[in-house]
């Protein structure tokens, strides 16, 4: 629960804080902009994460698309077989 609570304070912040926003997307779309401005102090340790998390992303991508070409792959040797 706590560390739900230190996910969520700075959405919630940044929302008090920008009253333009009208949506919750359009609030987490500038959440690295609003959230130094309420205290929050994690902004590097968060990019390091999403650069992390896109070249596992990467990696997952380019390994689900081999083992998709292979199944293709293996199904027309197969059909060609029967």
């Amino acid at each position: 629960m706590k560390g739900l609570v230190l996910l969520l304070f700075p959405l919630l912040a940044c929302m008090r804080f920008c009253a333009s926003h009208s949506s919750l997307t359009a609030c987490i779309d500038c959440l690295f902009c609003c959230t130094p401005q309420v205290g929050w102090k994690h902004q590097e340790a968060v990019k390091d994460l999403e650069e992390v998390r896109k070249v596992r992303s990467h990696d997952y991508y380019i390994a689900k698309r081999k083992l998709k070409a292979l199944k293709t792959k293996a199904e027309a040797t197969v059909s060609e077989q029967a």
